[in-house]
C-alpha cells in the first residue's frame, strides 16, 4: 500500500511536469527578450543601424551572459 502512494505520487508529479512543459513551448513562441546591437548611420546620425539582434529563443545563453556582464 506504501508503494502503491509513493508510486500514484510519483506519476503525478510527471503528469504535471509535462503538461506544464508542453503548454510552455506550445506557447512560447514569441520572444520576451531582444537585444539590439547597433551603431549609428553616417548619413543621418539620429537613426542606428541594428546589424544583430538576439533573442530569447533562438539564443537564450547569449541573453544570459549578456544580462550578467551588463
Amino acid at each position: 500500500m506504501k508503494w502503491l502512494k509513493v508510486i500514484s505520487f510519483i506519476a503525478v508529479g510527471i503528469i504535471i511536469f509535462l503538461g506544464g512543459y508542453f503548454t510552455g513551448s506550445i506557447n512560447n513562441k514569441v520572444a520576451s527578450t531582444e537585444i539590439h546591437i547597433g551603431y549609428k548611420n553616417s548619413n543621418n546620425p539620429d537613426l542606428i543601424d541594428y546589424s544583430t539582434i538576439f533573442t530569447n529563443i533562438k539564443n537564450q545563453d547569449i541573453i544570459d551572459n549578456f544580462l550578467i556582464i551588463f
